[in-house]
């Protein structure tokens, strides 16, 4: 009744106990020194300045209250149990968003997802680039080259992938991409207007059988159009104003991109790591606490959405 068309074949897609048990504890083991960031915070402070970072103590806590959206909010909860790669290289993500403007650690984590996945350290470099270069501009020249990148890809499409080919470290990756496309029809698959709203629901929550919850996606499209009209309205108050226009706008630009040049990068799971950014653009000391209950209470709807599902 809750599904809405989806199928998972309960003989082939279930675990044994101890398959997830040992999932939980590596994910657990893999999160491990974020959970400690959070919980000791001030101990985490003075190792992370001692060691050159040069923090100040607010900015600190408002980074790790970020990552504690981050580690309940349920997409990304998702995305950082699979079993794999992409888990290790969405762990791996985490350290680029605490010492965001320390670039000798970004550079090494981006340097580090590479060795793992070169398809999404290609999206993470990209979009590292991308807001970078926008620290530099102002808020006008930002949306200009935003758009700019964006119509770009739109009119270049995956024909992109043929020059891209070209770059050594790159070439597999896109040729097989271009094999992709002929094989399966990737544009027809995805049709450009649906693959925003792929990588929506797909962030959201999407099992890949195509379990669906309806309304958890009303409901985080009504906050986020209300959080963006909040966002046009420039506060005087809040210092960190202009970087969160740089986030907010590299996020949009560098996944606006990549959905329209490549058909198949439509799944969010290549830009959840961008969420701690997202959230960051959003949190203020004002709202973290409706944010955190709006997010816990949107886990409760797809937890029970689940539980109906399994009956």
């Amino acid at each position: 009744m809750f599904s809405y068309w989806s199928s998972i074949d309960s003989k082939t897609c279930t675990e044994d106990v101890m398959q997830s048990l040992g999932r939980i504890a590596i994910t657990i083991f893999s999160m491990l020194p974020f959970l400690i960031a959070v919980i000791f915070r001030e101990t985490t402070f003075k190792i992370v300045n001692s060691l050159g970072m040069k923090f100040s103590i607010e900015e600190w806590n408002y980074r790790l209250d970020v990552l504690c959206l981050v580690l309940v909010f349920l997409g990304f909860v998702f995305h950082v149990g699979v079993l794999g790669l992409e888990q290790f290289v969405l762990v791996l993500t985490i350290p680029i968003f605490l010492f965001w403007g320390r670039w000798p650690i970004v550079v090494a984590m981006i340097l580090l997802t590479s060795l793992l996945d070169v398809g999404n350290s290609a999206v993470i470099a990209t979009f590292a680039i991308i807001t970078c270069v926008f620290s530099y501009l102002d808020k006008r020249k930002i949306i200009i080259a935003g758009i700019s990148l964006v119509l770009g890809a739109l009119v270049l499409g995956i024909s992109s992938l043929s020059y891209i080919s070209n770059i050594g470290f790159l070439s597999d990756k896109a040729n097989a991409m271009l094999q992709g496309e002929e094989k399966l029809g990737l544009r027809n698959k995805y049709p450009i207007f649906l693959r925003p709203i792929i990588t929506f629901m797909t962030g959201i929550f999407l099992t890949p059988s195509g379990v669906k919850i309806i309304p958890v996606y009303i409901f985080y499209g009504i906050v986020i159009v209300k959080l963006f009209i909040k966002k046009t309205i420039p506060s005087i108050d809040d210092k960190r104003s202009f970087q969160k226009f740089v986030f907010i706008s590299g996020v949009i630009t560098a996944t606006l991109f990549f959905i329209f040049m490549v058909p198949n990068y439509a799944n969010a799971k290549y830009y959840v790591f961008m969420l701690p950014f997202i959230f960051y653009s959003i949190l203020n000391q004002t709202n973290k606490k409706n944010i955190f209950n709006f997010i816990i209470i949107m886990n409760f709807i797809i937890y029970l959405h689940l539980f109906f599902y399994k009956l």
